[in-house]
């Protein structure tokens, strides 16, 4: 099993650097190895049909070309490794790092090797059948790296519940779960969908094969602004698109659980899941919200619907945290006891 540090998981990490490090590298000695027989200036960019519409020096294009592929790849691979977020999204984004980063050096090879050994480039298209090799060869390799991602060990807490914390302990030996849906308001999806239709119309003119990646980008900020959050026995999880968890904090892994009147999101650096050295969050929108207090003095928070369903859920979760063994019994069950919680 693999173990969180700090902020991420460190096997997660490796296992999405690492195929982006390799790729980079063994693109950039492909085109170090064959610049002396491209022409000079070389297609850089191509229309829709696959034609090249725009040039660049080689060496220019070259530095593009490793810098787009490692870069992109490093930044997903650090984004998925955040320790907080569940397997299944850890292990989805493995592959997705190793597919996206195969897909941009194939699309660069691709590009560039119609053009070897030419006078110029003018008229030259791309070599669709290498990039389909190269994300075909891929999966493979993606997929067993997805494998390897291990379920998230979570960092053990005190389990004393601070004095005067509500506690739950009677929802908690029932078994109960409280379950609430939270949304970001209609001003921040006008927003959202505002500046990604303006980006889309952009990179419509640049490059129509980044539509594709725009609207798949689209389509998850979207996803992000709204969830099913659940306080069970299995701790706190958020669940995207209806099943897909982003989050889960089990019992063992926070300290206590207090419910807050307002969460600001500029609190924790903005709308949506952010991660610091202060912890995570994932906060759709200012209202009320449920904080967890994690190890090493980090916090995790996030919304609710109503301030009744954030006590609700801070005190069924401080009472299966008393159930735990070794957990200390009796600390501050005010207004616990005759809180009861919502079967789902």
């Amino acid at each position: 099993m693999g173990r969180a540090s700090g902020t991420f998981d460190r096997r997660t990490l490796l296992l999405g650097a690492v195929p982006v490090v390799l790729t980079a590298a063994a693109l950039g000695t492909w085109l170090a190895a064959v610049a002396g027989r491209l022409p000079h200036p070389v297609a850089s960019h191509w229309s829709g049909s696959g034609a090249a519409d725009g040039y660049m020096g080689v060496g220019a294009m070259a530095w593009t070309a490793v810098g787009a592929t490692l870069g992109t790849g490093l930044l997903c691979a650090v984004c998925f490794s955040l320790g907080s977020l569940g397997s299944g999204v850890r292990r989805g984004g493995v592959a997705g790092t190793v597919l996206l980063t195969v897909w941009i050096a194939s699309m660069m090879v691709a590009g560039l090797a119609p053009q070897l050994d030419k006078a110029t480039a003018q008229g030259t298209v791309m070599d669709w059948g290498l990039v389909g090799a190269g994300v075909g060869i891929a999966v493979v390799p993606a997929v067993l790296l997805a494998l390897l991602v291990p379920s998230r060990s979570p960092e053990t807490c005190d389990a004393g519940i601070p004095r005067g914390a509500l506690v739950d302990a009677v929802g908690a030996r029932r078994g109960d779960t409280v379950v609430c849906s939270i949304r970001a308001g209609v001003v921040m999806y006008c927003v959202v969908g505002g500046v990604m239709l303006v980006a889309l119309g952009l990179l419509a003119r640049l490059s129509p094969w980044w539509l594709l990646g725009v609207a798949a980008l689209t389509a998850l900020v979207l996803c992000l602004l709204s969830a099913r959050v659940a306080a069970s026995a299995d701790g706190l999880s958020v669940r995207v698109s209806g099943r897909l968890r982003l989050v889960h904090m089990p019992v063992a892994s926070y300290g206590s659980a207090k419910a807050m009147p307002v969460v600001e999101p500029m609190q924790y650096g903005g709308w949506g899941y952010r991660a610091g050295t202060w912890g995570t969050a994932f906060v759709v929108r200012r209202g009320p919200g449920l904080v967890l207090s994690l190890a090493g003095g980090r916090e995790f928070a996030v919304n609710t619907d109503t301030v009744d369903t954030a006590q609700h859920m801070a005190a069924l979760l401080n009472g299966y945290k008393q159930l735990q063994p070794g957990a200390s019994g009796g600390s501050g069950a005010s207004g616990g006891s005759g809180r009861a919680g919502t079967n789902a």
